[in-house]
């Protein structure tokens, strides 16, 4: 079975950038300003044979703890997460 790769454009105040989750977890947090291109390239070199989905609604979750901590309504990030990366980039 084919592995996909949800991604979206997070906007709130003056930050706007994309995110990147597979069913297990967010796996990637895009720099500002935003790029879609950077975000894509990233899950391509990642998830080689992944498809590739625009899918702002599988990323709710994401998106909504993302900005109640821009927000300062929460002071943590708890979400799953996938860690990629050499080991010294994962520490």
């Amino acid at each position: 079975m084919e592995e996909t790769v949800y991604y979206s454009l997070i906007a709130y105040d003056d930050w706007s950038f994309y995110i990147a989750a597979t069913p297990e977890g967010l796996c990637f947090v895009g720099s500002m300003p935003a790029s879609k291109e950077e975000c894509l390239n990233w899950i391509r070199s990642h998830f080689s044979h992944a498809t590739i989905e625009e899918n702002r609604d599988s990323l709710a979750l994401y998106e909504k703890a993302l900005i109640d901590y821009l927000a300062k309504k929460s002071r943590s990030i708890d979400v799953s997460v996938i860690q990629l990366g050499t080991s010294f980039q994962i520490e």
